[in-house]
């Protein structure tokens, strides 16, 4: 009897296993129940890729050969580098936000751990500074991707190596999270160059859960587009962009901000790594091969065009209406994220006379140039039905380079909380790939003259 249970054991695991190549070999999401095999062997989520010389490969979220020639040793080269290596997680910062609150008659109380997530390959920018001082001073704890890694990312088949190095970093803190504290546990990424933060870590999670959505990203004025046009080095908005179910001044996705609990967001990066082989697929299906950007004729990937916030708008239709357990939204009152792009200073965007905190003001909006019939109409509605003013937690100067310039004067107007000068001073971020510590008057030491920062806050 033991003889025949044990040959019945060995068999299921076999035909699971058999199902999870088969999965991957397919290109199909896995099951969830396939998913706790894969899971048990340290596979997790499989690919089914085309590598540069049109070989079939089977990669798992372990091992992203994303390099040139797809050797093994560099695919484990470049798997253990660009998110720290085994021991990340046990050097990460995080803030901690007790919370007592009750939504809609169902209580949450507990702790809530808020990793806060960057990718810069350059530590030394004026616009890194303000983004890491504003985040200490109110109170998050910035964790940095990318540095040493300006080759990589400039480098032209890996356009997406930012979200892909933040999906394997929220990997590694969703695999060493204890599982009663995975809904406690929140990934927040924000740009690293030409973000404020505006209000405080403790703000971030009780707006996220009142919001009662799983990951949540900022809404904007400025269009996503078509992956077909981009595909020909064409940029139109894309003319059909799904309608949002509130009136919104900032109907479409900015990629720039985005905030949710870790198991939602782990599966949110790794399905649209999928879906951006999908769509790769569906552009050669159509035109044919992808050629590098400095080709002449196309298709070109049209993701090297637009970055990973093209990849975004066009998976986060398929996961907010298709069969997937993420629940999924825009910031469409910008409560938490606002991005100034074609948002006029002093009008929509003003500092409170008596506090100089960052406000947006919904019922001021302009709605001139938003390309969608139906999206303007939304737009132009907001300012009847707006609600009152919003606070949000991050201002996002994501504008052409002027806009950078209206960064360092909001800096110098708003609102700082008090903080002691060698408090300030003192606060380190982690630099995730060196798996280094870097103090505030490292980062910022340089620019106090260059740009006379000292009269942005008392402390610098």
């Amino acid at each position: 009897m033991k003889v025949v249970f044990f040959v019945l054991l060995v068999s299921t695991l076999l035909v699971k296993i058999t199902q999870a190549h088969d999965y991957a070999i397919r290109g199909n999401l896995i099951s969830p129940s396939v998913l706790k095999w894969l899971d048990k062997f340290h596979l997790k989520y499989a690919y089914n890729v085309t590598t540069p010389n049109k070989q079939r490969v089977w990669l798992t979220t372990q091992i992203f050969c994303e390099v040139e020639n797809f050797e093994p040793h560099k695919c484990f080269e470049m798997s253990t580098n660009t998110s720290g290596g085994k021991d990340t997680q046990n050097k990460l910062l995080f803030s901690t936000v007790n919370v007592d609150m009750t939504i809609n008659g169902v209580r949450f109380q507990g702790s809530y751990k808020v990793y806060t997530v960057t990718y810069a390959t350059d530590l030394s920018h004026q616009g890194f500074c303000l983004m890491s001082a504003s985040a200490f001073a109110h109170g998050f704890s910035p964790n940095v991707l990318g540095q040493g890694r300006q080759a990589e990312f400039d480098r032209g088949f890996t356009t997406n190596e930012r979200l892909w190095s933040v999906q394997r970093l929220v990997e590694e803190i969703y695999h060493s999270t204890v599982k009663k504290e995975l809904e406690r546990t929140v990934i927040l990424y924000v740009d690293a160059y030409d973000i404020l933060f505006t209000n405080t870590v403790s703000a971030l999670v009780k707006k996220l859960l009142r919001a009662q959505t799983s990951v949540i990203f900022g809404g904007e004025k400025g269009c996503c587009g078509v992956k077909e046009e981009l595909a020909w080095k064409r940029a139109p908005c894309a003319p059909k962009w799904m309608l949002p179910d509130t009136k919104t001044a900032t109907p479409y996705l900015n990629a720039g901000s985005f905030v949710g609990f870790v198991s939602e967001t782990r599966d949110l990066l790794a399905r649209s790594r999928q879906a951006y082989h999908w769509f790769l697929s569906d552009i050669e299906a159509k035109f044919g091969p992808i050629e590098p950007v400095t080709g002449t004729r196309g298709p070109f990937d049209p993701y090297m065009m637009a970055g990973d916030q093209q990849l975004l708008c066009d998976a986060l239709p398929l996961f907010k209406y298709g069969q997937t357990n993420i629940s999924l939204g825009i910031d469409y009152k910008s409560s938490i994220f606002l991005n100034a792009y074609r948002m006029q200073m002093g009008r929509e965007i003003v500092l409170e006379n008596k506090h100089r905190r960052v406000v947006y003001n919904p019922e001021k909006a302009d709605c001139m140039g938003i390309n969608q019939k139906e999206l303007g109409l939304l737009c132009e509605s907001s300012t009847q039905f707006a609600g009152g003013k919003r606070f949000p937690v991050t201002l996002h100067f994501n504008g052409p380079a002027s806009d950078k310039d209206r960064m360092i004067e909001v800096a110098r107007q708003m609102h700082w909380p008090r903080m002691g000068q060698d408090v300030l001073w003192n606060k380190t971020l982690f630099s995730v790939l060196p798996g280094k510590y870097i103090t505030v008057k490292e980062q910022c030491d340089r620019h106090l003259v260059d740009f006379g920062l000292q009269s942005i806050y008392p402390v610098l």
